[in-house]
């Protein structure tokens, strides 16, 4: 049911961003070259050098370091695209950035090897999801906009609310399954997810240009599904499954609150 509850909130999301962009904001967005370069080296080169530094000192044990590799080889969670909205980030940046961050992954799976995995059995279901999940919804909602626009203006604010209400409802779903795991890992274990998140965020919630909070946003947001297919399929350690949950956790979370904190603050 929340896997279910998860692909229909992120199918909403991205149809709701679609009914509100059009191809000339993504255009912009993705001109926006040295912004592009940064969120791509940010999420697919220091997170991971980040976590495999931290390896190399001996500070944390393998199930830890496993856990979190995992989830720093998977950028580009979908929805935060809609936390950048909901904080006021430059819209069509971020969602240009998330794009090009799914379409990436799937050349970027390769790092996997460092664990030992296959990255070859990821390619299916990384396109699937990229391609059935995010680019067909928004694509759909971008058709929508250009060639009947009031249906579009008409259709976001529900589909939005919708999506929104699925999260919180995905957030529930995960606790109701997973409470007692979560509450079992050890306070390290949250904290080596939480500290980072928290690097990323707090200059959302300072104040910075609508860009570079679109860019940390999506980076803080991980691609959960992604996280939890590879954590599933290829890692036997019953402890680093619990390190992605608690990652999984904390990345709907906190992005959640840093998103709705901005917002409040950019309306006083």
């Amino acid at each position: 049911m929340t896997t279910f509850a998860v692909t229909l909130m992120v199918v909403l999301l991205m149809l709701s961003l679609g009914l509100e962009l059009r191809p000339q904001d993504l255009a912009e967005g993705a001109s926006r070259r040295g912004a592009m370069v940064g969120g791509l080296l940010l999420n697919l080169v220091v997170l991971p050098l980040l976590v495999f530094v931290l390896g190399r000192t001996g500070a944390a044990s393998e199930e830890l370091l496993v856990g979190l590799l995992v989830v720093a080889v998977a950028p580009g969670g979908p929805i935060g695209a809609g936390m950048a909205r909901m904080a006021g980030a430059d819209l069509g940046y971020s969602v240009a950035l998330l794009t090009a961050l799914g379409v990436l992954s799937v050349v970027t799976a390769p790092l996997c090897v460092v664990l030992g995995l296959s990255a070859t059995e990821l390619l299916a279901p990384i396109l699937f999801t990229l391609l059935g999940c995010q680019v067909a919804p928004l694509a759909l909602g971008m058709v929508t906009r250009r060639y009947w626009p009031d249906r579009a203006t008409a259709a976001a604010g529900p589909t939005r609310k919708a999506a929104t209400a699925l999260l919180l409802l995905v957030v529930v779903g995960m606790v109701w399954q997973h409470i007692g795991r979560l509450v079992a890992a050890p306070l390290g274990v949250h904290l080596a997810v939480i500290l980072p998140l928290v690097a990323l965020l707090g200059p959302v919630l300072v104040g910075v240009s609508p860009v570079l909070r679109g860019m940390l946003i999506v980076t803080a947001v991980r691609n959960i599904s992604v996280a939890l297919l590879l954590s599933d399929r290829f890692v036997s350690s019953a402890e680093t499954q619990s390190v992605v949950l608690v990652a999984a956790w904390w990345i709907l979370v906190l992005p959640m609150v840093a998103a709705a904190l901005a917002s409040r603050r950019a309306a006083r």
